[in-house]
């Protein structure tokens, strides 16, 4: 029930549902009963003529619910458009607000495809393992991107040829970083022959994504390879080698990683500081 009141504006939604809940239906239901009593006692209809009454509340209710169902699309469509869908609430039974959500992974919108897929990704998983790789495709970079992060955390292996071509081709260079993270989260043990010559790139976006898809995802030996790679940043006398360093820290996520952190926190150059303050952050390691 609660996804009818989604397409509605925030202010309105829960009032609306008490109201309706709590007040009119109550309402209808006394109102169908006074209406029954007084067709039988004042009007003194029996039942055979309570039936034929019958089909004017239906025509009368028909008319009133077909005005309704007839504006909610549009009223799905704003919503969307406007991001006022909670995914929590988000329903599969609700098939018009559903194939109006596919609709929308069609647009040139970025952030509209975005909020799309936050949104497929908790109500239709299989719809977008069939469809993501079409995003791939995606005029703006961040769609590309976001789609390379869905297809990793729902597993799509039959995908791997059109993100491998994404890691060669694509000519955003942030875009061919999260091709090689989602190669190394699918592939794993698999991903390390294609990974190591990677970790060894000139473009900071191709080194720093291919040392941590070894470290977070190509077992030991992937860790002992990327290892080698990330001590030459981090010992390096150049600020920016030290910087992808940190940022690499921070990109994998593991509390127990927290050490090799510390001297870039006491880094002479405040840039490298800065960005070791915000790996910190995000390895939330209490030490």
């Amino acid at each position: 029930g609660l996804i009818l009141y989604q397409p509605l504006p925030p202010a309105l939604r829960s009032w609306t549902q008490v109201t309706n809940d709590g007040v009119f239906m109550p309402v209808a239901i006394g109102v169908s009963g006074l209406l029954l009593l007084f067709l039988k006692s004042t009007l003194g209809f029996d039942a055979l003529g309570i039936m034929y009454f019958v089909p004017v509340i239906t025509l009368i209710w028909a008319v009133s619910g077909f005005s309704v169902t007839s504006r909610y699309p549009s009223m799905v469509a704003a919503a969307l458009t406007s991001h006022r869908f909670d995914t929590a609430a988000l329903s599969l039974n609700d098939s018009t607000s559903l194939d109006l959500l596919k609709g929308r992974l069609q647009s040139q919108n970025a952030s509209e495809v975005l909020y799309t897929l936050a949104l497929l990704e908790e109500s239709d998983p299989d719809y977008l393992r069939a469809t993501l790789p079409m995003l791939l495709d995606h005029a703006e970079p961040e769609v590309r991107r976001e789609a390379l992060r869905v297809l990793a955390r729902l597993d799509v292996r039959l995908a791997i040829p059109a993100i491998r071509e994404r890691m060669q081709t694509d000519e955003d260079t942030q875009v061919r970083g999260e091709a090689i993270r989602t190669i190394a989260r699918l592939e794993e043990d698999d991903a390390f022959e294609e990974l190591l010559p990677l970790s060894k790139s000139d473009d900071p976006e191709l080194k720093v994504a291919a040392i941590v898809g070894l470290m977070r995802h190509v077992g030991m030996e992937g860790v002992a390879a990327a290892m080698d790679q990330f001590a030459k940043l981090r010992d390096s006398t150049e600020p920016t080698q030290r910087i992808l360093a940190a940022r690499i820290l921070g990109d994998i996520e593991i509390q127990n990683f927290y050490r090799p952190l510390l001297p870039l926190l006491r880094d002479e150059n405040l840039d490298v500081r800065y960005e070791a303050l915000i790996a910190a952050g995000k390895l939330k390691n209490p030490r």
